[in-house]
């Protein structure tokens, strides 16, 4: 459980790095249209897409479709290294010795459809990203697991925003009927977790020798509300500070950012992590209750 809250934060936390707000004269402040917000056509994309992937993964399976199920689980293996890459490589930056080799173009190609560019030291990341892949294909050790699930779970909750609890609603209403009939009414869900072995889940080790499981959906999907959460935050940190601030004359915006972070103290977002909190520990009653996923 650890796990899962420790993605929500910081993947929520992060989000806001890819989300500005811009002046609008005297009326305040308002979202800035390149945040590229999840749509309403892109919200109800996503438990059609969901479900569709699910049934090619589990017709895949049934139907002993091995060239596919190769494809799926490359895809998504080659989707980790990238993904590995890009949380490694600032860390890597720090270090002043490899930061030398940050200024080193390795890899330069140009064509008509793409231009590549990347430094040494970007290239010895992604070796290294693909090393440690490549040792969780070998090994599959829970730990490998985990730490590749955990950087797809931070990268989806801080890069898909969500503006509109609207959308939240459609998103969430989806997946419980897309839930509802591949967990419970059928056997679809629990056929694909078997068969197809990629780190798309937590891996908890229990009594036994035994782990328990969660799939990432369960903690991207209520990332999508805790990430907006703590947006909304913002936002009236940022009305609330620049009140204040004007109140007592002060002008200088390096003393209004004083202001605005005095009052981002994040009610909506810590409400909507005890909510997951309350959420999840009740779900893993139940499950050990009925003995059912």
């Amino acid at each position: 459980m650890l796990n899962s809250v420790a993605c929500l934060y910081v993947g929520s936390i992060r989000s806001l790095n890819f989300y500005t707000m811009k002046r609008s004269g005297d009326d305040g402040i308002i979202e800035n249209t390149d945040n590229h917000l999840l749509s309403l056509k892109g919200a109800m994309s996503i438990p059609i897409l969901s479900t569709m992937g699910l049934v090619a993964a589990y017709m895949a399976v049934i139907h002993n479709f091995d060239i596919l199920k190769y494809i799926l689980e490359g895809y998504f293996l080659f989707v980790a290294i990238l993904v590995l890459k890009k949380y490694l490589y600032p860390y890597s930056q720090m270090n002043a010795a490899l930061k030398n080799w940050d200024n080193v173009t390795a890899v330069s190609l140009t064509s008509r459809y793409f231009q590549l560019k990347l430094t040494l030291l970007e290239v010895i990341v992604l070796g290294f990203s693909a090393y440690f892949v490549y040792i969780y294909v070998q090994t599959k050790f829970w730990v490998a697991n985990n730490m590749i699930s955990i950087a797809f779970t931070i990268y989806a909750i801080e890069n898909w925003l969500v503006g509109n609890f609207k959308h939240i609603v459609i998103v969430f209403a989806g997946l419980i009927a897309y839930d509802t009939f591949f967990v419970f009414a059928s056997e679809v869900m629990m056929t694909v977790a078997k068969e197809v072995d990629l780190p798309l889940k937590l891996l908890i080790p229990a009594w036994g020798g035994q782990f328990a499981m969660l799939g990432l959906g369960d903690i991207i999907i209520p990332g999508l509300l805790t990430s907006m959460c703590v947006r909304f935050d913002l936002i009236t940190a940022f009305k609330l500070g620049k009140e204040k601030a004007i109140k007592d004359g002060v002008t200088d915006e390096s003393k209004v950012a004083k202001y605005i972070q005095d009052e981002m103290v994040g009610v909506y977002f810590h409400q909507a992590l005890i909510g997951y909190v309350l959420g999840l520990a009740i779900t893993y009653m139940a499950l050990s209750a009925f003995q059912t996923a």
